[in-house]
């Protein structure tokens, strides 16, 4: 099997939406992303990140262990069994390596089961395409499209029992949305370029946290949810050869001490300092690279608490066993990956029919199969 890095860094989570967007602008080819020195491949020394474009050319990028969808059996919310699980407000069981979430044809967000096709609509008549479940709960946080050109969104929770809609935030370019892993709070990526902006919501306050006044590059929730790393983008003198001339640095926001930020790792002009994956709760993998020329790459440990820094080698970052023989059009879009390893999720553009199909790839039978119009498939997984 090959083994592939866990990219927890959501430079993969921007992928998903600025993939989102070009397709639905109607613009050639449904891959993209950018390029990071430990890719989505597990290969080390791969090139530098296009900051140039809008649109960098094509990585697939694995997702499956980048959201939270995630379900629990200790809450009034759900009836849940070993195997089922009910969700207030729903009739369809979920069930882990069965149920996923997609957004249909019309903006709907829906949970549907592959082995009966039984699905249902858990908004309806909203144009979607961007979300994160927090069943545990009972909500849904989305972002819908208000306008053509994605300038003005607006940022709605949503509970599934009550049908009752919250606009938390409008009037913002905003493309991605995810809840943290204790559902304490909600992340949100803002932007039309490759570089964009981070905020973060306090479900309990209501209330926005701005992390910084400057420029991000993506984020990332500790498994606990109480900490984010977040790329920075930084001026630098001498400028750098991409995008303004910026680097990037390695921050993390550590909510339950005052939301106070800190620079985990400083980029400069001659390299890029980005995170990669949470070891744990208090330990980061930040990833230095040179902006220019095939020097080496070089990773570190960091303390998020102390800010200590020890130099490692790529065999020490964990691994993640995937799927041989996944198909190119799943390697060259974003694809998950159920728990059980059986079952391979992505979209597909149709250039036939000119829409959005999800597919399943089925790892036994290697083999395809069109499952129904929509994209933005994403398996229903328990916590771990």
């Amino acid at each position: 099997m090959r083994k592939n890095v866990l990219l927890l860094f959501s430079i993969s989570v921007l992928l998903i939406a600025i993939t989102s967007m070009a397709v639905m602008k109607g613009m050639d080819g449904y891959g993209g992303g950018f390029k990071t020195g430990l890719n989505s491949k597990g290969k080390e020394g791969a090139n530098l990140p296009d900051l140039t474009s809008d649109f960098a050319s094509g990585l697939g990028t694995s997702i499956a262990e980048n959201h939270n969808l995630t379900t629990a059996d200790n809450s009034e919310t759900l009836a849940a069994s070993a195997e089922e699980t009910m969700v207030a407000g729903l009739s369809i069981n979920i069930v882990e390596n069965d149920t996923f979430a997609y957004i249909d044809e019309d903006g709907n967000l829906k949970l549907r089961s592959l082995n009966d096709n039984f699905e249902q609509a858990v908004t309806e008549n909203i144009d979607i395409y961007d979300y994160d479940l927090n069943l545990k709960d009972g909500k849904v946080v989305y972002i819908a499209r208000d306008n053509e050109d994605y300038s003005d969104n607006i940022l709605v929770l949503y509970d599934i029992k009550t049908k009752t809609r919250e606009i938390i935030d409008k009037n913002e370019p905003a493309r991605i949305v995810r809840w943290s892993p204790n559902y304490k709070y909600i992340a949100v990526d803002y932007g039309t370029g490759s570089l964009g902006a981070t905020k973060i919501y306090d479900i309990e306050s209501k209330k926005w946290i701005r992390v910084t006044e400057g420029a991000t590059m993506g984020f990332e929730w500790s498994p606990d949810g109480n900490s984010i790393t977040i790329g920075i983008s930084e001026n630098v003198d001498p400028p750098t050869p991409i995008e303004e001339g910026d680097s990037i640095s390695t921050a993390v926001v550590l909510m339950h001490k005052d939301s106070d930020m800190k620079i985990l790792m400083k980029g400069s002009s001659e390299y890029l300092c980005q995170p990669v994956l949470w070891l744990d709760n208090d330990t980061l993998i930040i990833e230095k690279m040179m902006v220019q020329g095939e020097g080496e790459v070089q990773y570190y440990k960091a303390d998020i608490n102390t800010s200590n820094l020890t130099e490692i080698n790529m065999e020490e970052i964990p691994q993640q066993e995937e799927p041989q023989n996944i198909p190119d059009e799943a390697l060259n879009v974003v694809y998950d990956i159920s728990s059980d390893g059986n079952n391979v999720l992505y979209t597909l553009y149709d250039e036939e029919d000119k829409k959005l199909k999800i597919m399943v790839w089925d790892v036994e039978k290697q083999q395809s199969t069109e499952i129904c119009p929509g994209s933005e498939g994403r398996w229903i997984k328990s916590k771990q």
